[in-house]
């Protein structure tokens, strides 16, 4: 009975220290590590059917099969090679000869011919047979499992293999429709710009300009607070307004005026006036006075002489007037720009600026002129109106 406990229930193998370690199961019972390997977690016991809540690498050794093996196998035995073979061990399961009888003693032997070792060893067949064919069934039975998931997993794959090929097919069908729509738009947009700019080189074709028209805006909106500087004569430039653009507004005998002062000494040189924004169409400056003071009745630091005509300029919708003599400006005192203009429909400078500084950190104040309404001044403010640029020197 004892030497019963050192061989596993299930396969009937002795248990050993590798492939056959005894393993104890939470319900008491000991089996080998090959055999729970074939069963599926959670293990239950093949005796009692208990649920163990260990896995398999949490199971302890069952150190009372060793110490009994020790106890019953004194010394390393193996299978008998004489050939005077007389006795069958009932516990090594082969037969022996009278010189291993010794070690043999306690496992209990038959004599070779006693009728009762037929049946032994048929029963001991036996139990090998259906050790093997339980195995064997463990074994298909995984093998149709594995196959199974195998296949399901091969139709998933596919299945999603296919989804993803169709996903990025219709994604780059989608770029390349808008690939080709931009492509067409642009191409489209850059033709129109192209016949547009031959037609406005063509001067014997008019061209309508429209208030709200795109290519005006994208053509002639400009920042201002901007100090251009010319080498050549030491010159820079200010800008009052932010945004030049095209306004339904007509000329005739108007008078614009601005007031404006500067906190350094400057040598004033010329004005940026705003052009037509039609073909063959022309502004005229019948009189330009510098005063010093914000009144008509200020005393006239500078006279224009002559009558000046401004002509359409697509490329900046400003024209620079010349001044015939440089205009010394004084800090901190206030000097009026006085226009008398008559003509076409021009540009105008709006969203404009109450304070711009030069390149030369030279700072422009504007400011409403006091001219009395018997002046006959229709834009004697500074929100908007034809006088653009200040065109000025520091030292002559």
């Amino acid at each position: 009975m004892v030497e019963s406990l050192t061989y596993c229930s299930v396969c009937f193998e002795e248990y050993d220290k590798e492939d056959r370690v005894p393993l104890l199961v939470s319900c008491g019972h000991t089996f080998c590590k090959a055999c729970l390997l074939l069963l599926p977690e959670p293990l239950k016991c093949p005796h009692c059917r208990y649920t163990e809540v260990r896995t398999l690498s949490e199971l302890p050794k069952n150190i009372l099969v060793y110490q009994i093996q020790a106890q019953l196998n004194p010394s390393d035995l193996s299978m008998c090679n004489h050939n005077d073979l007389l006795f069958y061990c009932k516990v090594c399961k082969y037969p022996i000869c009278i010189t291993c009888v010794v070690h043999h003693s306690n496992h209990g032997l038959l004599n070779l011919n006693d009728p009762e070792l037929p049946n032994l060893i048929n029963q001991h067949l036996d139990q090998i047979r259906s050790a093997y064919l339980f195995r064997m069934e463990e074994c298909r039975k995984r093998k149709e499992k594995s196959e199974a998931m195998l296949k399901e997993w091969r139709e998933s794959y596919e299945e999603n293999r296919q989804l993803i090929r169709q996903t990025f097919g219709k994604m780059r069908e989608n770029v390349e429709n808008e690939e080709q729509f931009y492509l067409e738009k642009i191409n489209s947009l850059f033709q129109k710009m192209c016949n547009q700019q031959d037609d406005n080189l063509q001067t014997s074709y008019k061209v309508e300009v429209l208030v709200d028209d795109e290519w005006i805006w994208s053509n002639f909106n400009k920042l201002g607070n901007i100090g251009i500087f010319n080498p050549n004569r030491q010159e820079y430039l200010v800008r009052r307004s932010r945004n030049v653009k095209a306004l339904n507004w007509k000329y005739s005998g108007r008078i614009d005026a601005l007031s404006f002062k500067v906190d350094k000494e400057i040598y004033l040189c010329a004005i940026g006036v705003c052009t037509p924004y039609k073909l063959d169409k022309e502004t005229t400056i019948n009189e330009i006075k510098i005063l010093r003071g914000q009144t008509t009745r200020s005393e006239v630091v500078y006279l224009h002489s002559k009558v000046f005509k401004i002509v359409v300029d697509f490329t900046a919708g400003v024209c620079r007037v010349p001044l015939e003599a440089t205009v010394k400006i004084y800090p901190d005192e206030y000097y009026s720009l006085y226009l008398k203009i008559s003509g076409a429909k021009t540009f105008k400078c709006v969203d404009s600026l109450v304070s711009a500084k030069g390149r030369d950190d030279t700072r422009f104040q504007f400011a409403n002129t006091i001219f009395v309404k018997d002046d006959e001044s229709n834009r004697t403010d500074i929100l908007c109106g034809p006088i653009v640029d200040f065109y000025y020197i520091r030292e002559l």
